[in-house]
């Protein structure tokens, strides 16, 4: 007879796993704020295809949609369109994606 597999969960594990997803949100957060600020719009609507379509300007071709579930947070982004992203914005807005803060 097999024994089952025994799993143990410790709250140290809990914890990190929860604070991981907090840094994941805050992330994710900051890159659409980034968005909003270097393609200003009426709607997420608007921004999605804004985005989608400067991308595809340069060879990094991702639908209106996909950028809309980003804006959701329904999925994130690849790390080959984070990189398109990084590569269109603003400074200013590379910083604050990347947690630097603005130039001076």
């Amino acid at each position: 007879m097999m024994s089952s597999p025994s799993f143990s969960f410790t709250i140290p594990a809990i914890r990190h796993q929860a604070k991981s997803f907090r840094n994941d949100r805050e992330e994710h957060l900051r890159l659409i704020r980034a968005l909003e600020r270097d393609f200003p719009s009426k709607s997420p609507n608007e921004l999605s295809e804004k985005v989608a379509a400067k991308l595809a300007e340069e060879g990094n071709p991702v639908t209106p949609r996909g950028v809309r579930n980003w804006l959701r947070e329904t999925s994130t982004p690849h790390w080959r369109s984070v990189i398109g992203l990084l590569r269109i914005m603003s400074s200013d807005s590379v910083d604050h994606v990347l947690k630097r803060g603005p130039r001076k």
